[in-house]
């Protein structure tokens, strides 16, 4: 009784996006968002942006399976046929993007099973990309193939997904060619990064070849019933029922964030299983669980800028965050990653929050917040060069920054004869010095060599 007869096969063991529909949870709202502006009477191109492991690759072969969420939804079916080609960019490199990208799809094209008449023209398609990515000018020779496979099949929607490999965007063909595809071809584009676009191109938002080409729409943590439906579903489909209360502190511990509930059911699953049953707690999950945890938390805050991570560390201490850091804090609300309740600012979950507070306590001792230097209690106003020196020091905490390299850093170049360097190190030293006494010591000079943090 209450899940002892069930399946020994976990239902959450895999982690891997996969296009079996009935693996995928929620979504709902942006499905059918993504669905209506691709399907809809003028294609759109959409941007989808989230940190790691929030499910984009899932959302992406959602979409591009037929059996998945066009025959879940399919009050959005378009009038013409519609073929969804689902791209792992992850291998493509900076100088044949385009040509690399055009290929994929041919492959892909040639891995579609349509029905018995459409055979022989996809299979012309394909080789008309492959002869494409070939052309000396591979942007135009591509953009007249996807003219041709858009008018032959119908409606093209292209899922790129891992699109936010910097080398990719190197050389600055690929925004010209998504610009043209988009504009010159009935083509619908959704891409997947962990950045915007924008950023990605290294440029302001409204001065993006994309700017006025791409929706951007971020993906963030799940909401209270779908994130419900991701832990509990599965196990109820075989029988368990988790008892109410450890349902509860599961989804305030993980925050809505899917890859954690799932880890967290994973687990669940197999203490169940292994004789705790309905005597299983909280604590007994998170201790399996954590060395995972670790590793999902890591890799999220490797991919954000280092405001962003010294922002999250000051917010999950307790401490309210600096008003000049309010396009931070915009950005960590567009992510999700953090909320404002009547008590402040929180991060989006409880086992974030202590994973952050866990960090070595080094950061907490110096730590930059907007223009400002938080350190043993005092904050003290930096100048930008001194704040690019200090972030660059901090950066590399108790590493030797050569003199060159802070030269470039701080100030984007100056001769090797210039004492700029030393000056400002000088100035900042008396600066600790008379706003934060002692804080001087930990910028150590390294004869011949350069500074140190330590």
């Amino acid at each position: 009784m209450n899940g002892w007869t069930a399946s020994p096969v976990n239902p959450y063991a895999n982690r891997r996006p996969t296009p079996e529909p009935e693996e995928f949870y929620g979504r709902e709202e942006e499905v059918r968002w993504l669905l209506e502006q691709t399907l809809g009477e003028t294609p759109q191109c959409c941007a989808i942006v989230g940190v790691r492991r929030i499910g984009k690759t899932w959302l992406l072969r959602f979409l591009a399976t037929p059996a998945g969420a066009r025959q879940k939804y399919s009050e959005y079916a378009p009038s013409e046929p519609a073929l969804f080609l689902y791209l792992d960019l992850s291998t493509v490199s900076s100088e044949n993007s385009v040509r690399q990208i055009t290929r994929q799809v041919a492959r892909a094209l040639a891995r579609v099973s349509p029905n018995g008449e459409q055979t022989s023209t996809l299979e012309e398609l394909a080789r008309h990309l492959k002869a494409a990515a070939q052309d000396d000018d591979p942007v135009q020779a591509a953009v007249e193939a996807f003219q041709d496979v858009a008018e032959s099949v119908g409606r093209l929607v292209l899922l790129l997904d891992e699109i936010d490999r910097r080398e990719m965007w190197r050389g600055g063909a690929l925004a010209p060619f998504l610009r043209r595809l988009a504009s010159e071809t009935p083509t619908a584009i959704v891409t997947a990064s962990a950045r915007q676009l924008h950023e990605l191109l290294g440029t302001e938002r409204t001065t993006s070849p994309l700017y006025n080409i791409f929706w951007t729409r971020f993906l963030g943590m799940m909401p209270s019933h779908e994130a419900r439906q991701l832990l509990v579903d599965p196990a109820r489909q075989r029988g368990v029922e988790w008892p109410d209360q450890l349902v509860e502190e599961v989804l305030s511990q993980t925050g809505g964030h899917p890859d954690l509930i799932k880890l967290a059911g994973a687990h669940m699953w197999h203490l169940w299983h292994a004789g705790r049953g309905p005597e299983l707690t909280w604590d007994e999950v998170r201790e399996a669980m954590w060395p995972d945890v670790e590793g999902v938390f890591a890799s999220l805050e490797r991919h954000l800028t280092e405001d962003e991570r010294e922002l999250l560390r000051t917010i999950a201490r307790g401490h309210p965050p600096d008003l000049s850091a309010y396009r931070t804090l915009r950005r960590l609300k567009q992510y999700d990653l953090i909320q404002e309740t009547l008590a402040g600012w929180k991060v989006f979950g409880d086992l974030f929050q202590e994973w952050l507070q866990s960090q070595p306590n080094n950061e907490e001792s110096a730590r930059l917040e907007g223009p400002f230097l938080r350190i043993d209690g005092h904050r003290v106003l930096l100048t930008e060069k001194e704040r690019r020196l200090v972030g660059c020091l901090l950066r590399h905490r108790g590493q030797v920054c050569s003199r060159e390299a802070l030269r470039r850093e701080v100030f984007e170049g100056v001769s090797e004869q210039s004492k700029a360097l030393e000056m400002l190190v000088r100035r900042l030293r008396a600066k600790l010095e008379r706003e934060a006494p002692g804080a001087e010591t930990h910028i150590v000079t390294v004869r011949g060599s350069g500074y140190m943090w330590k």
